[in-house]
């Protein structure tokens, strides 16, 4: 489905802004996120999962860079090298990810073609929708915590809620640094 679509400007847009205008203000982020699922879902429903996976995880990692950075602040102790182990644990569950899904088969034609012979065969595996860009997302956010520009934590909602909003950007705008608003933006509805 996609945003242009009869299906989605009358069938799913009007029961979602339904949905989302009779819920109470207190838990409007939550439709917003079950929303965003649901409407990823429709285009990949198993890959919603491994991308939910894949935000809760790097969610975890930033708490723990958030966490040895208080630590520094209140015991002034230096943490430096336990935040870069996660950052180092970060990256390489991210960009394995995208490497399994996206450059695995390359790499197999590339040794393949290298040996001179059939050494391994192609993996029959589907590309999950936008995991390319929301797997640079995550790790940009891993990244802000690990040079501290977002002290202010943002709640699991608003934080799976901002990456599902940014995953919506290259269909929007093709200018996204000029448009993706700051975290602090996302407190619209707190």
């Amino acid at each position: 489905m996609v945003f242009s679509s009869m299906e989605f400007l009358f069938r799913f847009l009007p029961l979602f802004l339904l949905i989302y205008f009779v819920t109470k203000p207190k838990y409007r982020n939550v439709v917003l996120l079950l929303g965003s699922l649901v409407f990823y879902a429709y285009g990949e429903p198993i890959y919603v999962f491994l991308m939910m996976f894949s935000i809760i995880f790097n969610y975890s990692v930033a708490r723990r860079i958030k966490r040895f950075y208080d630590i520094e602040v209140y015991s002034e102790i230096d943490c430096s090298f336990e935040r870069n182990c996660w950052l180092a644990v970060a990256m390489v569950f991210d960009f394995g990810m995208l490497f399994i899904f996206k450059y695995i088969n390359f790499f197999i034609e590339i040794i393949n073609t290298a040996a001179g012979t059939k050494i391994f065969d192609s993996v029959a595996i589907t590309l999950p929708l936008g995991i390319s860009f929301y797997t640079f997302q995550i790790t940009s956010y891993i990244f802000d915590f690990i040079v501290n520009r977002h002290p202010e934590h943002l709640t699991r909602i608003k934080y799976i809620h901002y990456l599902f909003t940014i995953c919506y950007h290259p269909v929007t705008s093709p200018h996204l640094p000029h448009t993706i608003p700051p975290f602090s933006a996302y407190n619209l509805l707190k």
